[in-house]
């Protein structure tokens, strides 16, 4: 899929989880937009629902009702092969763990998603140690992931990310496992790799320095998303 997308839209998407026999609004009817010129940070204390937010604006989870637009398709509308195609395609994710497989090389895991998408392999494998460059692991293609440091294994994890150019990059507490230097880099590389690929970030985060490295900050109150000042929210 060549195509680059503009647009992110949730519609009148509510999520409700059950504490054993009681249920737990997370979202409520909430409707948002994202786009590609968009950075964002999406804040606050443990147990809010930014996960859960991040992840049905990503498609990795589907809500209880509402509509997730793919530049005015709902995409929700789509079975599981169809959905997972768009996330290969489409989107990018980077989590707090890296979730490399031990048993391959980093290029070989950076390579997965194009594998996946039928990518050939010669242009899967020169576009992947491109992307290895670029984040600094020049020197670590044939490495496996207990080889590698854990600011290592988080960019190699960001070049996973992008293998497929996506439109949108999702990153879930990526530097939460990390140390102060090694969270600046993954930070700086986030934001360079937004401006240079042209793909609308969106970062859930403890961390207030790389929240306020964003164009916009939202946090969740009772089920709603919140885009005023996140000033008093605090870092856990």
């Amino acid at each position: 899929m060549d195509k680059r997308f503009e647009t992110l839209v949730l519609s009148g998407v509510s999520k409700t989880f059950m504490d054993g026999v009681e249920p737990v609004p997370v979202l409520k009817d909430v409707n948002w937009t994202l786009s590609r010129q968009d950075s964002i940070a999406i804040v606050g204390p443990s147990g809010i629902g930014k996960s859960t937010l991040l992840h049905i604006l990503g498609a990795l989870d589907r809500p209880d009702r509402g509509s997730l637009l793919l530049d005015d398709r709902d995409i929700l509308r789509l079975d599981d092969g169809g959905l997972a195609r768009i996330r290969n395609e489409v989107m990018g994710f980077v989590f707090q763990f890296h979730h490399m497989l031990p048993e391959f090389s980093t290029l070989e895991n950076v390579m997965m998603p194009a594998r996946i998408g039928n990518m050939p392999f010669k242009e899967a494998k020169k576009k992947a140690a491109a992307l290895l460059d670029r984040v600094g692991l020049s020197h670590r293609l044939d490495h496996r992931t207990a080889q590698l440091s854990g600011g290592e294994q988080q960019r190699a994890a960001l070049a996973r990310a992008l293998i497929m150019s996506p439109s949108f990059l999702f990153a879930d507490e990526p530097t939460g496992n990390l140390d102060i230097e090694n969270s600046r880099k993954v930070h700086e590389l986030l934001l360079e790799v937004h401006r240079e690929w042209e793909c609308g970030l969106v970062v859930v985060t403890h961390n207030l320095r790389l929240a306020s490295m964003m164009k916009k900050k939202v946090t969740l109150k009772q089920g709603h998303i919140d885009e005023q000042s996140v000033a008093g929210l605090v870092a856990l």
